[in-house]
């Protein structure tokens, strides 16, 4: 059995996850002497995938939660998965089996079944999903290391390694199972996950009303590069910013920038970033059972943050405040 997985990752979090996951598949698979094909394949790169045959394959799917679910870039992959499958079996009822998981740093929200639900659409059976706790890469990772707001925020879950292994074997025996009896996780349904979603679009641009680049900006390109959406554009004398409210808000150009140049409002401004070393730290850390202080908290810590977080946004919106973005944009002389 091959496997195939896809992942996108705003800062690395997703991707360190999928790199570890598919460490642990091909340690397994040299153990039993089985000879698989395993590719990672960011979602972004779909044109360097090499796996083309679906009917011998297991695809995995990883994401980090965004606004409550997938980042809306996975439009680009559910095209990609259903065009190869239509290519590649006649009978429509045929389906193929495939994983599930999502980084967050608070909670996993309906992420999970909402990708369930996409998946099932384009014809494959999700068997099984996993949720994996990895620290923020928004305002709480751009905080003092000393502080409460970073110590309660960022951190690996404790030992995330043997989490990781104890989900491929799970896989594997799921494999199994469908191999037997082909099934797929049923889908719970919330009826105000449609209310919820707008809601936390909001609570989006009140925390992260807009995309700005400071004169401080050398114009060396990294965040051009970096950007999944193309929204930043390499011009003579700056960094045109094509759209500064309506990106993917993955926060990649802030983190990769090297003069700090970038940030999506008050709350993102400072000298702190989310930056590989820090993520290796991390999750070094977890491995070595560095465990956070605030983790056996951590529910009660997420109930509190989100009073905070509603409270923030009620004040917000009752000012109109990141309704009007667009209109201070073209006022200002943001590159």
């Amino acid at each position: 059995m091959d496997y195939a997985l896809y992942y996108f990752s705003g800062t690395g979090n997703t991707k360190l996850i999928s790199t570890e996951i598919m460490k642990v598949i091909e340690v397994k698979r040299k153990q039993e002497m089985k000879v698989s094909n395993l590719e990672l394949i960011s979602i972004e790169n779909l044109e360097e995938c090499s796996i083309r045959n679906l009917k011998s394959t297991v695809v995995g799917i990883g994401f980090p939660v965004h606004k409550f679910t997938f980042p809306r870039n996975f439009q680009v992959l559910f095209r990609y998965l259903k065009k190869l499958r239509n290519s590649q079996l006649s009978s429509s009822n045929k389906r193929i089996p495939a994983f599930i998981f999502c980084t967050y740093t608070r909670f996993p929200a309906n992420s999970l079944e909402n990708m369930n639900k996409e998946l099932k659409k384009i014809g494959f059976d999700p068997i099984f999903s996993q949720a994996f706790k990895c620290p923020s890469n928004g305002i709480a990772s751009m905080k003092d290391p000393s502080s409460y707001e970073y110590q309660s925020v960022m951190y690996f879950e404790h030992h995330i390694d043997k989490k990781i292994s104890n989900f491929v074997q799970e896989l594997e025996e799921k494999i199994q199972e469908y191999k037997i009896s082909p099934f797929s996780i049923k889908n719970s349904r919330n009826p105000i996950e449609s209310l919820k979603l707008t809601i936390v679009e909001s609570i989006e641009h009140t925390k992260y009303p807009f995309l700005q680049i400071d004169d401080s900006c050398v114009l060396c390109g990294a965040c051009v590069k970096a950007c999944p959406e193309h929204n930043l554009v390499k011009e003579e004398k700056e960094i045109r910013i094509i759209d500064p409210v309506d990106c993917l808000h993955c926060l990649r150009c802030m983190h990769h920038c090297p003069q700090k140049s970038i940030s999506f409002g008050e709350l993102t401004t400072g000298s702190k970033r989310y930056t590989p070393n820090v993520i290796r730290k991390l999750y070094k850390d977890s491995v070595n059972g560095i465990g956070s202080a605030y983790e056996k908290d951590f529910q009660s810590i997420v109930k509190q943050w989100r009073k905070d977080t509603l409270a923030y946004w009620k004040e917000h919106r009752e000012k109109q405040w990141w309704k009007n973005t667009r209109k201070r944009m073209k006022s200002r002389n943001f590159k």
